[in-house]
């Protein structure tokens, strides 16, 4: 692919759970669309950045994998990642569940959350189910691969839980990023590097986090959560990366990549309940319905504490595309041309679009959303393709030469002696 050298290529993906499934096949059908394989398309860009599960695409896009290589995950092992044990798990006392997709009903959120655990914690490291099972799937992908490893530059978001610091992860060497060997300035004026890359599997346990839903990640003494409570959207970061990588670049291409909007939903409606499940629930709500103990009330104060969650992701992140699409709408920018796409959709609010939500109804719908949004904007999208990812040097070997724009960087005229 003969790119034009003048342009740095974005692609930003959101956070969101399970949602990432539409940020993924909106890539799928977005190569479809053009004629372009996954991977070729992925290799054009030159920066991938994300957070929470965007954080884990952007991993495995730079490291050489394709959508279509991770879509097993969404479709498997999410139903193994996102579950708890049941009564038969606990009464043999098995640290592993023979559940999938096992979703805590409110009477189990309740207990967790008044217990400080998250939702998904394994019984031991080496449990097949939570972020046991998370960790371990990751582990199978990227081994001991490190960001020194991947083959793109990255950025990915968390957050240092104890010290209150927001944190990036990235394999581009500068101060303002961590994961990554320092510069060191010796005596003789010359610079070495010290220190080693952070591993893969650490970034994207740190970036994946979620409170509530995963425990913290720790490594190297610290402590770090969810990308998305800091940055869920680092559309702006990777600006700047941008002009670090290519300080003569004229025109910078955005391809942000979000999951959807919805409200986190509490009260998950169990899919395909056995009939024990729905005498053991019923059994425990009625126990409710005559407890002194004002459940109802408890339950609408945790909800507003995942409504938070939910309001600290997506406020934030719909900020910063509202923003960078001022940007390249109104041509307030950086000393460079931003051209911008944004993937986002408004879901149905009647539906439940929680993070944690695995059964294949609701991957079904997150992936005819993504293929309906792509249709719909088909012809943006072709454009976007042509002009912007693949730059104007398509146009001039069409053409289609727009003199105003030029095919080599453009660098500030040499000093002169006056």
């Amino acid at each position: 692919m003969d790119l034009d050298v003048n342009t740095v290529r974005i692609l930003e993906l959101d956070g969101g759970g399970t949602r990432g499934y539409t940020s993924l096949t909106f890539l799928k059908e977005f190569c479809k669309l053009v004629g372009v394989s996954e991977r070729e398309f992925l290799d054009s860009f030159d920066i991938i950045v994300g957070a929470s599960i965007g954080g884990i695409q952007a991993c495995a896009y730079a490291y050489g994998l394709t959508p279509t290589d991770i879509e097993g995950f969404f479709i498997n092992d999410s139903k193994n990642i996102f579950t708890i044990r049941d009564w038969g798990d606990y009464l043999t006392w098995s640290d592993d569940t023979q559940s999938t997709s096992n979703r805590p009903n409110a009477l189990q959120m309740i207990k967790f959350m008044l217990n400080n655990d998250p939702f998904y914690k394994s019984a031991s490291e080496t449990s097949n189910y939570g972020h046991a099972r998370l960790r371990s799937k990751l582990q199978e992908v990227f081994g001991n691969a490190t960001l020194g490893d991947l083959k793109k530059k990255v950025l990915i978001s968390s957050y240092e839980y104890p010290t209150q610091t927001p944190v990036i992860f990235s394999n581009y060497i500068a101060d303002e990023y961590i994961g990554h060997p320092k510069i060191v300035d010796n005596l003789d004026g010359t610079t070495s590097t010290e220190g080693v890359y952070e591993s893969i599997v650490n970034i994207c346990m740190a970036t994946s986090a979620a409170p509530v839903y995963f425990p913290e990640a720790k490594f190297n003494d610290k402590t770090y959560i969810d990308g998305g409570v800091y940055c869920n959207n680092l559309s702006s970061v990777a600006l700047g990366l941008g002009k670090q990588i290519k300080p003569f670049a004229k025109r910078t291409c955005m391809l942000s990549v979000g999951t959807g909007l919805n409200k986190i939903g509490f009260y998950a409606k169990k899919q395909n309940q056995s009939t024990f499940d729905k005498i053991k629930d019923n059994f425990f709500n009625s126990i409710f319905k005559f407890s002194p103990v004002n459940w109802n009330d408890t339950a609408k104060s945790l909800t507003k504490l995942k409504d938070l969650i939910e309001i600290g992701m997506t406020a934030s992140q719909e900020a910063v595309a509202f923003g960078i699409g001022n940007v390249s709408k109104y041509g307030v920018n950086f000393n460079n041309t931003l051209h911008y796409y944004r993937y986002q959709t408004l879901l149905d609010k009647h539906k439940d679009w929680d993070l944690d939500n695995t059964n294949s109804e609701f991957l079904a719908e997150l992936k005819s959303v993504a293929k309906n949004k792509v249709q719909a904007d088909k012809l943006e999208l072709k454009l976007f393709y042509d002009k912007y990812i693949l730059g104007y040097k398509s146009l001039q070997s069409s053409g289609n030469e727009d003199p105003s724009e030029p095919t080599e960087p453009t660098k500030p005229p040499e000093p002169t002696d006056t």
